[in-house]
């Protein structure tokens, strides 16, 4: 199975270790906005940098109350929506998309880009989740019943 998962953050080591990817022969290629965790044999499409919220006096305001934060939300200046924008536009990212059975979203900043993926450029019967619990079921699934074939 081909797995694709988006962390903005570039956190992926621990998630390969919990689905067990190296172990079953699956293939899992990692989205980041920033250098990654996953080793040197992993796959990974970068962003760039510009990919997260942007650090502004604006930015920083809204951080300060909770209402600031749920106004951020709404806005360009949200780290989802900016992580989104930059995934769209990413050759490398909508081609991961194509050959993706599972796209894994490891953040909350994933979410939005994970699903517009799903949504535009997944092939049929593709999956998408979000967090590792899901994924590992659906993973665990997939290889009982390919075992049993």
């Amino acid at each position: 199975m081909k797995i694709l998962l988006l962390s903005p953050t570039g956190s992926f080591a621990a998630s390969i270790d919990s689905l067990k990817v190296d172990a079953s022969g699956d293939e899992a290629t990692g989205v980041s906005a920033i250098a990654n965790d996953g080793g040197p044999a992993f796959a990974a499409v970068l962003l760039g940098p510009r990919a997260l919220a942007p650090q502004n006096r604006i930015a920083s305001l809204m951080e300060r109350s909770v209402l600031g934060r749920t106004v951020k939300r709404l806005t360009p200046y949200d780290g989802g929506f900016r992580f989104a924008t930059a995934s769209r536009r990413n050759p490398a990212f909508r081609s991961a998309v194509r050959d993706a059975d599972l796209i894994v979203a490891l953040e909350r900043d994933a979410v939005l880009a994970a699903w517009t993926a799903l949504r535009r450029w997944g092939r049929p019967g593709a999956r998408g989740v979000f967090g590792l619990a899901p994924a590992r079921a659906l993973l665990t699934s997939h290889r009982a019943q390919q075992g049993h074939r």
